[in-house]
């Protein structure tokens, strides 16, 4: 997963300088270069709403909103990864 992320990642890199190459003789060229640079930033932040919460944000928001350190019965998967267990 580690792998396909930094080659995501480099793709999209020179996919970015291709474009950029294309826009460096425009009059304005750097005006559309960050222009176009915030649409994929605008799509992941209203993606973002649609996210779901991660099992440690979970167990944060509820060691804080029970205040006396202890957490209601979870599932199994949870209780292991509260313990520090591997399941």
């Amino acid at each position: 997963m580690v792998v396909l992320n930094v080659v995501m990642i480099t793709f999209g890199q020179v996919i970015a300088y291709g474009i950029d190459a294309g826009f460096a003789n425009v009059s304005g060229g750097w005006r559309w270069m960050v222009g176009l640079g915030t649409v994929p930033a605008g799509i992941q932040l209203m993606c973002l709403a649609f996210l779901p919460e991660s099992r440690e944000f979970l167990a944060l928001w509820l060691s804080r909103s029970f205040g006396d350190g202890r957490l209601p019965m979870l599932s199994v998967v949870q209780q292991g990864f509260l313990s520090g267990g591997a399941i």
